[in-house]
Order: C-alpha cells, then structure tokens, then sequence
C-alpha cells in the first residue's frame, strides 16, 4: 500500500513567515473523503467547484454574503471530513528573517536552501519520524500544489531522482513519487490550503509580529479531540544554529 501526503504553502509576507503543511492518507481515505469533501461543495447554492481558506477568511467572492452561523457550520463540516480520514498533520513553518540572517558560508552548510524547499524537506523527515514510530513500511506519494520554479522545485525534482538512485537513501525516505498538481481539481490539497494557514500564523505568533490569539476553528482545526496526529516543525534561528552545528560536526 502506497499512502499519500498532500501539502500546500503559505506566505504571510507582512510577518516574514512561510510554511508547508498538509495531511498524510491512506488509499481508502481519499476515496471516502473526495466524496465527502465534494458532497458538502454541491451542498451550498451556486455549488463550489473548489474551496480556497484566504477568500473564505477575507469573505471574499462566494463566501462575501454568508452569515456568520453558516460559515460556522460549513467550515466544521469541511473539517469533519479532513479529520475522519487523515492519519497524519504535518506541517513546517520558516521565520524568513532568521534566513536573511544567514552568512553565504551557512546557505552553503544547508545547501542553500528555499524556504520552500527547507520546509518541504523538514516535512518530510516529519512523516519519517511518523512512519518509523509505528514501524510502518509503506512508501508515501507526495502531491504537492503548483509553484514556479523559482522557488527550488527543480532542485527538488533533481534530489528526489538521486534519492531513489541510491538504495540506502530510497530505503530511508521512502518516497514513492514527487509531484505538482491544480489544487482546484485535487479536494486533499484544499485540505491542505486550509490547514497551512494556520501553522503560519502560529510561527508569526512565536516570533513576536502577530498578537492575534488562535481562532477557535483553528484550535478545533489542530488540536481538536478528533484531529489526527500531528508532526509540527517551528524552523527560528536556534533550530537552524542545531543544523548548521550539526553540519560542521559540532554536535556529539
């Protein structure tokens, strides 16, 4: 069995934060909640032909009229649906300040990494970690939403082929595809847009740029008694000093 994990980005430009998160199913998982998920799309009149969390947040096009009880209701309905069929949350959010920090020499210890592509790849050790805690063996599809180039896809294209060339690394990562797709016809990736905008905001709220308490559709989005479970990475200046120690051999 091959499961699949689904992540998104997010960028609060004004915090200096980005993040990557998203939720890790099994093969029966997505067929019962593509069906849910598009159920409670055609349940709202005009019908969703997909759902995105900044207009839904903003109020902005379909979402400009509903009444506050209704977004209520609807959004728990949307999250109902992630939580019966996911198995894991992971996320991973970058202080960019933190990076902008870094010396040429330091990019160079941490193969001068994107925050895209940083927090992609501490994603993934998170679903790693998960795996090998409860000593499963499957291999992991990975679908992620479309980017540019610019932000380090094709030097995530180029380490995913050399990962599966070598038999130690394709053993440790177990990664059985790398791939981008339109979130507007792939319901697991508008999971994830709503979900990445929470880890985000968690990080502003860490590094001191945001005083917004965590809404409660946030806590019950994270942190419910229903949630699954959860890989959270917090990427600030003392978790990228332990990596750069690390890569200099600092550490014992």
């Amino acid at each position: 069995m091959v499961l699949s994990a689904y992540l998104d980005e997010s960028e609060l430009k004004a915090m200096d934060v980005f993040a990557i998160a998203g939720y890790v199913f099994a093969p029966h998982d997505c067929k019962r909640f593509q069906m849910q998920w598009q159920s409670a799309l055609a349940s709202v009149r005009p019908p969703l032909a997909k759902f995105h969390m900044s207009e839904f947040e903003n109020r902005k096009g379909p979402y400009a009229s509903w009444p506050d009880g209704f977004r209520h209701h609807f959004l728990n309905r949307l999250i109902t649906a992630i939580h019966s069929n996911t198995r894991l949350l992971v996320s991973a959010a970058i202080d960019l300040r933190a990076v902008a920090s870094l010396s040429k020499e330091d990019l160079r210890l941490l193969n001068d990494p994107t925050p895209y592509r940083f927090c992609f790849e501490i994603c993934l050790e998170g679903v790693i970690n998960w795996l090998n805690q409860r000593d499963h063996k499957e291999r992991v599809a990975y679908v992620l939403d479309n980017i540019g180039r610019d932000k380090g896809k094709g030097k995530l294209e180029s380490e995913f082929n050399q990962v599966n060339s070598n038999p130690k690394q394709y053993d440790y990562f177990r990664m059985a595809s790398l791939t981008w797709m339109d979130s507007a016809k792939v319901p697991e990736l508008q999971a994830a847009d709503i979900l990445v905008y929470e880890p985000a905001k968690e990080a502003a709220h860490k590094v001191g740029r945001s005083n917004r308490e965590p809404r409660k559709s946030a806590m019950q989005l994270l942190r419910g008694t229903t949630a699954p479970n959860r890989k959270s990475t917090m990427i600030d200046r003392q978790f990228i000093d332990r990596l750069l120690a690390a890569a200099r051999g600092e550490l014992a």
